[in-house]
């Protein structure tokens, strides 16, 4: 027997292509944006919403090269903090950390700045309060609360 799916995310993930600065409305909750151009790109999640998805990856490279130089940044509203944390595997030889949002100081915003490698992503997921991220990222990752 089936049971019945969201409409908000469906049995397939509804991918759109960015390549510059977007603000994210709620009705686009659980789609998967592949983040592809040269231009640093700024993404602005909506109000949390509980149950709200968003899926944000690094996509548009070439077999020739899988380093992408295009710096990401994923905001929340002013007062939504973020919460979780970003695996972060630099392409160079730098040793693997985990790079965590602190609630203390209201971070909201995750900045990563190349080189990225196609494939890395990062999820945001609400409570109806707060962001919850979780990703896996080789270019340099850093929350900020500004």
């Amino acid at each position: 027997m089936s049971r019945a799916r969201s409409a908000r995310i469906a049995s397939r993930q509804r991918p759109e292509l960015v390549t510059e600065t977007k603000v994210l409305g709620q009705a686009e909750s659980g789609e998967v944006y592949i983040v592809s151009g040269s231009a640093a790109i700024s993404l602005t999640l909506p109000s949390p919403q509980q149950g709200s998805y968003f899926k944000f990856i690094y996509g548009g490279v070439t077999t020739a090269s899988l380093a992408m130089d295009q710096d990401m940044y994923i905001t929340g509203a002013a007062g939504n903090i973020m919460v979780g944390s970003v695996v972060n595997v630099p392409l160079a030889e730098a040793p693997m950390q985990i790079v965590t949002a602190n609630m203390s100081t209201n971070d909201r915003i995750i900045t990563i700045t190349g080189p990225a490698a196609g494939g890395d992503y990062v999820e945001c997921v609400s409570d109806g309060t707060n962001w919850y991220v979780n990703g896996f990222v080789s270019g340099t990752v850093a929350f900020s609360a500004s």
